[in-house]
């Protein structure tokens, strides 16, 4: 049986750098069309140049790239991340009611309170896999260890 699951643990990694690779390829053609479509409109004349549309795109771009992120890398903080900017484009480019942007940057608030109050870097998945050594470092990233200076007598 521990046999089976690392080998359905592997398919389904591979299965992940797949999918991850079919999507990079997806960002890197959209990313030259987004390019080739800036070209033509600054050739063709600047007085129908939609920014929202721009930005929308790149905003689409963005939230991809994290997505392989994401996928490649599993961690709570990647998927935060996907979170953000997915509410940040909505905010920025719907042109909605004053309660929808209330709504929006209140969901921003929590997600930045979320990530900087309660946000665990190291999931129940990684602590299995983590060898017993590196957990105790890895559950509290943020503390520092400090190694101790010698303690100097007072100079008088």
């Amino acid at each position: 049986m521990r046999k089976f699951r690392r080998l359905f643990y592997k398919y389904i990694k591979c299965l992940e750098m797949l999918i991850a690779i079919f999507l990079t390829g997806a960002v890197m053609i959209a990313g030259f069309q987004i390019v080739q479509n800036f070209i033509l409109q600054i050739l063709h004349g600047i007085s129908d140049f939609d920014f929202n549309s721009l930005l929308g795109n790149i905003f689409t771009l963005i939230i991809g790239v994290e997505f392989i992120r994401m996928i490649l890398k599993p961690t709570s903080g990647n998927v935060l991340e996907v979170v953000l900017f997915t509410v940040a484009k909505s905010l920025v480019l719907a042109h909605s009611s004053m309660n929808s942007y209330l709504l929006g940057i209140l969901a921003l608030g929590i997600l930045f309170a979320i990530r900087k109050y309660l946000f665990v870097e190291i999931t129940p998945l990684e602590h299995e896999l983590l060898p017993a050594a590196q957990t105790d470092l890895a559950a509290h990233p943020y503390q520092k260890t400090r190694e101790k200076e010698p303690h100097e007598p007072p100079v008088s």
